[in-house]
């Protein structure tokens, strides 16, 4: 089955080559830190035909509300995530892998007590997407159902086995928020703090291509090969003396959506000399990057 969505998924260009021609070389409706990408729509989604137990035969949404839980398990559900516990991407966001989802269930119920039914799969062509819309059940007693969603760059690391995996873990996720379990993932400002605790944004190199980037890493990480850190060449910049200007606030973290994180550190290694911001040079770089863009949302046209 994987084999044959991935034949049919259109050729996108792989994210590795795509080149840096501004500040913000791509604005797609930036989503607020700790999000998990939306789906557009529901096309490309097609019914598993998974056979149903015989206990669901006559209702998929049975025992609704019904779950009982002892006190134990209500605090194993809702226990705080452990640093080690979180990771972040490389464009920031931050998310718990799977398999604390699936050891959380297993503390919470045992093994073979939870299961995540498969309604529909698929893939999202217009966002390169592979799609999984599935029902979490506990103890034959329904919890919460969602679709998951996962990008599919061909040619990268990631097969589209992956992906599709990756897309079931992402359904996993957003069914588990109902019973309490990573809900701290789904709040901006638990996020932000954790991520300006435990991560830094640092500049890096692809090797192979000698392509530049910027990635954010847990602290005393490093990247996945062929990508290498990278010292920043520019002085740092004294804050205190020169905080950000309202316009460019404005434009950096309001219209962009850019953490102010990332935007300190591009002004130092792009738009400061000697430690010293070039406001007038960065203004008129972001008021050209919005006008290509506002032009993008109006089809091109002047």
């Amino acid at each position: 089955m994987a084999k044959d969505k991935q034949q049919t998924l259109p050729q996108q260009e792989n994210p590795e080559e795509r080149e840096k021609k501004s500040l913000v070389p791509e604005v797609i409706d930036a989503e607020k830190v700790g999000e998990i990408e939306k789906i557009d729509s529901a096309e490309g989604l097609t019914e598993t035909n998974a056979p149903l137990p015989q206990w669901l035969e006559d209702d998929p949404y049975r025992g609704m509300t019904q779950l009982e839980t002892t006190d134990d398990q209500r605090r194993v559900l809702s226990r705080e995530l452990k640093p080690d516990e979180i990771q972040v991407r490389p464009d920031g966001i931050v998310y718990m892998p799977g398999i604390y989802y699936t050891q959380r269930l297993n503390e919470a119920f045992g093994p073979g007590q939870w299961a995540l039914y498969p309604v529909r799969d698929g893939h999202d062509q217009k966002n390169n997407q592979a799609l999984y819309h599935g029902r979490l059940y506990v103890k034959q007693t329904y919890i919460a159902e969602a679709i998951g969603a996962m990008k599919y760059y061909p040619g990268g690391m990631s097969t589209y086995d992956d992906c599709y995996e990756g897309a079931m873990t992402n359904c996993l996720a957003r069914c588990c928020k109902k019973l309490g379990i990573g809900s701290q993932m789904w709040m901006p400002e638990f996020v932000r703090k954790w991520r300006d605790k435990h991560c830094e944004y640092v500049p890096v190199k692809n090797v192979k291509k000698g392509t530049q980037d910027y990635f954010w890493l847990k602290k005393g990480q490093n990247p996945e090969p062929p990508f290498q850190r990278q010292k920043a060449s520019a002085k740092p910049i004294d804050w205190s003396k020169h905080p950000i200007p309202e316009e460019v606030e404005k434009l950096m973290i309001g219209y962009f959506d850019m953490d102010e994180v990332e935007a300190k550190v591009k002004i130092r290694d792009h738009y400061s000399v000697d430690g010293v911001p070039q406001w007038e040079k960065l203004l008129n770089r972001l008021k050209a990057d919005k006008a290509k863009v506002e032009k993008q949302k109006n089809g091109g046209s002047e």
